[in-house]
């Protein structure tokens, strides 16, 4: 049976891999060579999991007590192997099976109301977010989002942000934005930029529902 490719997200493709290694890797079966193309494919798919393969190396992290700039996935999985990159792929494996339970604790959201653009866009406000543009590193202020969605989930909280065209339904995608150590600080960090919100909780029956509308309404990072 052929694979439509071009149907699958990164981590549908990692199962697709994990069934026929060989066919991918000949007799050189290692996590280095799975990440590379993992991180090929990543680049060029539009479709996303559920959970997004983003939160994965957050989650490996945690789950592997391997904290610190220098870990990624892949090195946390190596360190807990002895560097073995056999004993690595299959305990990727083992982790993306658990991964794909993953479910989320609850899903909070607000919309931004004047006296909350008002206090971002106040120059004493410190709190704001910037990025950098162009060779010259020229800092440029973030535009604040109309609506904020929070997922949690035991291991940390992912934010999506909606901007204006979003809200009046002039687009069909938001954007994943960062993730916190857990909700109180996300919402504290929030509060920081954007003054007092209004946060509602969706309904726990509701709650897979909301986040796979989460995830098939974002763009792909």
């Amino acid at each position: 049976m052929s694979i439509r490719f071009d149907k699958l997200s990164t981590l549908e493709f990692a199962k697709s891999i994990g069934q026929r290694p060989g066919m991918y890797f000949g007799a050189q079966i290692t996590l280095t060579s799975l990440e590379y193309l993992l991180f090929g494919f990543d680049l060029k798919t539009n479709v996303e999991s559920l959970p997004p393969f983003q939160y994965f190396n957050n989650w490996v992290k945690h789950k592997l007590n391997k904290f610190g700039s220098n870990y990624n996935w892949k090195v946390a999985i190596l360190g807990a192997c002895n560097n073995d990159e056999k004993l690595a792929f299959d305990k990727f494996y083992e982790l993306l099976d658990e991964f794909f339970m993953l479910k989320p604790k609850s899903i909070t959201s607000t919309l931004l109301t004047e006296d909350n653009f008002e206090f971002y866009y106040n120059k004493g406000n410190s709190n704001k977010s910037y990025r950098l543009i162009g060779t010259d590193n020229k800092r440029i202020l973030q535009p604040s989002p109309y609506q904020i969605k929070l997922v949690e989930f035991d291991y940390c909280t992912h934010s999506y942000h909606y901007d204006y065209y979003f809200v009046v339904g002039d687009k069909d995608k938001g954007n994943y934005h960062q993730q916190f150590d857990s909700l109180i600080q996300s919402k504290k960090i929030y509060k920081g930029k954007y003054g007092e919100l209004k946060w509602q909780k969706t309904d726990n029956i509701n709650l897979e529902t909301e986040f796979k509308l989460i995830i098939d309404n974002c763009e792909n990072m």
